[in-house]
C-alpha cells in the first residue's frame, strides 16, 4: 500500500478492501465507546478541493477528528 495517496488509482483493489473493511471495524467500534485516539497521533492530513464546499471541509474535518 502506498505511504503517500495522490490519486485512487495509487491503491489496488485488495488495498481498497482493507481501508473499508478498518474503517468498518473502527466504525463499530466507536459505536461501542471504544476510542481510538492515538490512531492519527503523529499523522498529518492534508485536505486538497477541487471547489469549494464548506458542508464537505466540515464533515471530512469532523471525520478526522472523531
Amino acid at each position: 500500500m502506498p505511504l503517500n495517496l495522490t490519486k485512487i488509482s495509487d491503491f489496488s483493489v485488495n488495498d481498497i478492501h482493507k481501508i473499508l473493511k478498518q474503517a468498518f471495524i473502527y466504525k463499530q467500534e466507536k459505536d461501542q465507546g471504544i476510542k481510538h485516539q492515538d490512531v492519527l497521533q503523529q499523522k498529518s492530513i492534508a485536505m486538497i478541493f477541487e471547489k469549494a464546499s464548506l458542508r464537505t471541509k466540515v464533515a471530512l474535518e469532523t471525520a478526522a477528528y472523531q
